[in-house]
């Protein structure tokens, strides 16, 4: 009679194949968002005349909407400058990129040895 085929040992290889891919791109996401976050803040950040403008601008444009809105309105106006600006972006992009490939390095981890597959 035929020895069976083993399917575990198959599975296993293919599961640790999708754990490297994950791996990779959890390098690649990480790396490419790190690059985007520095090229961002770098080409956004060099003109400090025009920051000086937006600032002054969203004064203005704050005291504006807490005349309207109210305190919720300049929390919102707030928030929304606070976008705008070029480190703020980038901490986001960092942070976003971040979880994506800790995520995916959470998924790679390898299988623990003593476990058993039956």
């Amino acid at each position: 009679m035929a020895e069976p085929i083993t399917e575990p040992a198959v599975d296993i290889a293919a599961l640790n194949r999708e754990k490297a891919r994950l791996r990779w791109i959890g390098t690649i996401v990480l790396a490419l968002g790190l690059i985007s976050a520095g090229i961002l803040y770098w080409a956004r950040s060099r003109d400090t005349n025009l920051d000086q403008l937006r600032e002054s601008q969203a004064r203005a444009e704050s005291r504006q909407m807490q005349l309207l809105y109210g305190s919720s309105g300049g929390l919102t106006s707030d928030l929304s400058s606070a976008l705008k600006r070029p480190a703020n972006q980038a901490l986001i992009i960092v942070a976003i990129s971040g979880i994506i490939a800790a995520g995916c390095f959470f998924l790679s981890r390898p299988l623990p040895e003593n476990e058993d597959t039956q």
